[in-house]
C-alpha cells in the first residue's frame, strides 16, 4: 500500500493579509480625513453658516442684510423725523364792553404761522343778531383807534383767519363789534367784545 504524500505547510504567517487590508483600509480613511480638514482650513468646505462653496470653489459669504426695522421710541413706537415742538398760542380773553353783552365772553388766540399769523376767535353768550345785523371781528390799535376787519364771526361765534407776517404788530387788541347790514364798510358805534393781546408766538 504506498504511503499517503506529505502535508506541506505554507510558511506565511496565517492572518498577514487580513492586517495588510486593515491598514489600507484605515491609511485611506486617514487620508479622506486629512483632506477633508485640508480642505476646511483651506475655506473651500461649508462654512459656519452652513453654505455650499460657489462655483470655482470660492466660499459662499453671506451678505449681512442692512437693518431695515424702523427705529423705536422709548416707549416702543416708531419714531418719525423730528419736527420741534409745537408752537403755543397766546393771544387774550374777550371781555363785554356793554351791559346787553354782559353774559358774553370770547378769547382770541395768535400764533405765526410760515409766512404770517393764524388769529382764531372764539366768542359765546353774544345775543342773537336781530335780521339784517352781523358781529365781525376787527384788529384795534387802541393808541390811535387805527381799526382792521377781520371778517364776520360764523353761527357759533367763532372765525378764523391767516394774516400777512408783521400786520398783527401793528394793533394790540380785538374787537367784535354788532354790525347793521347797510353796505357801510367803517366799524359801527357798537363794540359788543374786546381784549388786549401781547402778542403772537413763533412757529
Amino acid at each position: 500500500m504506498p504511503e499517503p504524500p506529505p502535508l506541506v505547510v505554507s510558511s506565511r504567517p496565517r492572518g498577514r493579509r487580513p492586517l495588510l487590508a486593515l491598514a489600507a483600509a484605515v491609511a485611506v480613511v486617514a487620508a479622506g480625513v486629512g483632506a477633508a480638514g485640508g480642505w476646511a482650513l483651506a475655506g473651500s468646505g461649508p462654512d459656519a453658516t452652513g453654505s455650499l462653496p460657489a462655483a470655482g470653489g470660492a466660499p459662499q459669504t453671506p451678505s449681512a442684510s442692512p437693518d431695515s426695522s424702523p427705529t423705536s421710541s422709548p416707549d416702543g413706537g416708531p419714531t418719525g423725523p423730528s419736527t420741534g415742538p409745537e408752537p403755543q398760542p397766546v393771544g387774550a380773553d374777550l371781555a363785554p364792553l356793554e351791559r346787553r353783552f354782559r353774559d358774553s365772553a370770547g378769547a382770541v388766540e395768535l400764533v405765526d404761522v410760515p409766512g404770517g399769523t393764524r388769529v382764531t376767535i372764539t366768542a359765546s353768550g353774544l345775543p342773537e343778531p336781530r335780521r339784517g345785523e352781523f358781529y365781525e371781528a376787527w384788529l384795534l390799535d387802541p393808541a390811535t383807534n387805527k381799526m382792521l376787519p377781520l371778517g364776520t364771526l360764523g353761527p357759533d361765534g367763532s372765525a378764523v383767519v391767516e394774516l400777512p407776517a408783521g400786520l398783527v404788530s401793528a394793533y394790540a387788541a380785538v374787537d367784535v363789534s354788532l354790525e347793521p347790514d347797510d353796505g357801510d364798510p367803517a366799524h359801527s358805534v357798537t363794540s359788543a367784545l374786546r381784549g388786549a393781546y401781547a402778542g403772537p408766538t413763533r412757529a
